[in-house]
């Protein structure tokens, strides 16, 4: 579902199906709040697949997009090679929000770091795995093969950065769950007409 199909259907159910410009609640507000409903939504059901099986390391694969021949560039003042992320992961801990990082063939071995100053004395046990760590946008490379390219990432995009008519970074089946998340949020705001407006129409309607 697009993310304006699902403002507008939390907009009209949080108004009543009478919007009006004296709503206390308008679309911008859901649009800003939309993506701490998605971050709720995929919380839950990481929980809930935690309580499934308590070994559980990772969310549920349906929740990942999959982005394809990410140019591995190089920072000359750093020594060190890294990619542009094609879009801003979601803020999960221990950077949950990436599953994947690997060569487009899949054959090299990656190995995730917290931070650079893990590598600290073990550079030289490397042999042929990857080191990775996050920075912000980018993913910085500790021993990546110098045949590699372009690299393959799963991750989970956060909602800030999307368009309305971007798809939303979320399975169809918590679609729902996030329209209930942000209707029960704005009902709580009072999002039926107030009619604070001082216009000399009482409630008037939107076309």
């Amino acid at each position: 579902m697009k993310i304006g199909t699902i403002i507008e259907t939390v907009y009209q159910t949080v108004t009543g199906g009478k919007p009006s410009v004296d709503s206390k609640v308008k679309r911008i507000d859901i649009r800003a709040y939309l993506p701490a409903s998605i971050n709720l939504a995929i919380k839950d059901e990481y929980l809930l697949e935690l309580q499934l099986d308590k070994n559980a390391s990772s969310l549920p694969t349906q929740l990942f997009a999959t982005y394809e021949d990410v140019k591995v560039l190089y920072n000359v003042n750093r020594d060190l090679k890294y990619i542009e992320l094609p879009v801003t992961p979601i803020m999960l801990k221990n950077d949950m929000g990436i599953s994947m990082v690997t060569s487009m063939g899949g054959d090299d071995a990656f190995a995730p770091l917290i931070r650079q100053n893990q590598l600290s004395g073990y550079d030289k046990y490397l042999g042929k795995t990857t080191l990775f760590w996050i920075e912000g946008k980018k993913i910085f490379f500790k021993n990546i093969s110098p045949f590699v390219d372009t690299v393959l990432i799963k991750c989970i995009a956060s909602a800030d950065e999307l368009n309305d008519d971007d798809i939303a970074p979320i399975p169809s089946g918590l679609e729902a769950k996030v329209i209930d998340i942000c209707v029960k949020y704005f009902m709580g705001m009072r999002g039926t007409p107030a009619d604070d407006l001082q216009d000399n129409v009482d409630n008037q309607k939107v076309q």
